[in-house]
Formats: C-alpha cells, sequence, structure tokens
C-alpha cells in the first residue's frame, strides 16, 4: 500500500489519457512512480528502525533520514520544473551513461534544493538562465511557494490537518519558506554527520537514538509540508484535493513517523 507521505509529494497517479483513450503513463508520471516506490521501501525501513538497537538506528538511521529527504525533494522538482527531472531521465537512459562516472547533470543538494550562493536582488534585469531555480530558493519562495501557501490557508480552513496544520496557521506566507529551509538544511547537515562517519567520538556522546529520531522525524515534516503546499500550487501535475491533502498530511503524523 502507498504510503501517505507518497501521495502528498508524487501526486495521484493518473496512468490515461483520457477515460475513453487509456494510454501509458507519461515519462513524467514513471519517474515519478520510481521516485515514490523508492520512497516507500525507506519508509518500511524506518518502521523496521523502530525496533532496532540503539547502534543500529544511529548506523542505519541517518541514510534512511537523509533518503526520505532526498528523495521528497526530488519528486517537488519533477513537479514544479519536469524539465529538469525529464533532462536528467533522458541522460540516464543513454546507452553510454556510466555509473563509475561523476555527472554534471546529476540531481545536486546545493543548485536543486538549497540555492548556493546569496542573491543580492531577487528579479534583475539578467540572462534568465543566472536565476537560481533551487527549490527552497528565495525565487521558489516569492514566485511559487509564498502564493501556495495562501491558498492552501485558505482552502483548509475548516478542514482537520493535526497539530502540523495548526503551526502552519500561525505562519505567515513570506515566512513559510525561510522557516521551513532552516529545518531542511539543519536536518539534512545532522543526518549527513551520520552517514559520511565524521565523529572521531563514540557517536552516542553527541548523536544517539533521540538526535537520529528527532532528525528522520524532522525530514519527514519537511517533506510532507512542502508536498501538502505543492498540492496548492496551481501548475503541478496531478495535484490532490484540499481535503484529501489535509487527510494525508494528518494521517503522516499519526502512522509515518519514526
Amino acid at each position: 500500500m502507498a504510503s501517505s507521505l507518497r501521495a502528498l509529494l508524487c501526486g495521484k497517479a493518473t496512468k490515461t489519457l483520457s477515460p475513453a483513450a487509456p494510454g501509458p503513463a507519461s515519462a513524467l508520471r514513471t519517474s515519478l512512480e520510481h521516485i515514490g516506490s523508492t520512497l516507500d521501501a525507506f519508509l518500511r525501513e524506518l518502521a523496521w528502525l523502530r525496533g532496532a538497537s540503539d547502534t543500529r538506528v544511529t548506523l542505519f538511521g541517518p541514510y534512511v533520514g537523509r533518503s526520505i529527504l532526498e528523495l521528497g525533494t526530488t519528486a517537488l522538482v519533477g513537479r514544479l520544473d519536469a524539465f529538469r527531472l525529464l533532462g536528467l531521465r533522458a541522460h540516464q537512459m543513454q546507452s553510454e551513461y556510466e555509473l563509475g562516472k561523476r555527472h554534471r547533470i546529476a540531481f545536486q543538494w546545493q543548485g536543486d534544493v538549497c540555492q548556493a550562493e546569496k542573491t543580492q536582488e531577487l528579479w534583475p534585469d539578467t540572462d534568465f538562465s543566472k536565476i537560481p531555480r533551487a527549490l527552497v530558493g528565495p525565487h521558489y519562495g516569492n514566485a511559487i511557494w509564498a502564493p501556495a501557501f495562501e491558498r492552501m490557508i485558505d482552502e483548509t480552513a475548516e478542514l482537520e490537518g493535526g497539530e502540523w496544520l495548526a503551526e502552519l496557521r500561525q505562519w505567515t506566507a513570506d515566512a513559510f519558506l525561510p522557516r521551513l529551509r532552516s529545518e531542511i538544511e539543519r536536518a539534512y547537515s545532522s543526518l549527513s554527520k551520520g552517514i559520511h562517519h565524521e565523529f572521531v567520538v563514540p557517536p552516542g556522546v553527541t548523536y544517539d537514538r533521540i538526535t537520529v529520531a528527532r532528525d528522520i522525524n524532522a525530514s519527514v515534516k519537511a517533506a510532507a509540508t512542502l508536498g501538502l503546499v505543492c498540492n496548492f500550487v496551481d501548475h503541478a501535475p496531478d495535484r490532490t484535493g484540499p481535503s484529501r491533502a489535509a487527510t494525508l498530511f494528518e494521517q503522516i503524523q499519526r502512522k509515518e513517523l519514526f
């Protein structure tokens, strides 16, 4: 069974061209379904980790948590900027694609998700190719996330959504992305320390089960929050309606955390 997090992030699957003329899934939907199935696999591992020893949680938890965050943001990049995902897909399908080579076209956390450099002026009169297109960068925040956040607040005003939605209702549209970006960057950085084995002291001293669980839950919450708001971006494909989106958002809080 597909997870609620997958449904929010990857959108509802529509595998027909029309009710009267069934056709194959689009290339974008095929990629999103692959991302979604991989996301579900990591959520199953997360369920296994709940009953695992502290040692296994600190060893494998960071990888599971960061993978959930990376897969979720990749899905959202694909839904909001389809060419980015389709271009990468086309590159990977080439017969000469090499696994042992670093590919410059590959999805990058700094650049595709977080903006690498600070922006002095948001919308200068410049070559559009020079405008950063990071998922949680200020340009996406201004053009996409803030308007969608306002629509989400308006259209879910009478709906349940759990504690997370109640918390979001206290935020402003302008503050939404900066606050969420800070949470995403902190969780990603903390989980990365467990993946890259940076510690030269026993990890339990600074990186115990409680810390890993906190970072995993922060990653799930951040991904779910972006997924919720993405369903109120008017150009995003395969959107879920307000009532269903709020229900999925609440289900994640009750069933899919560490």
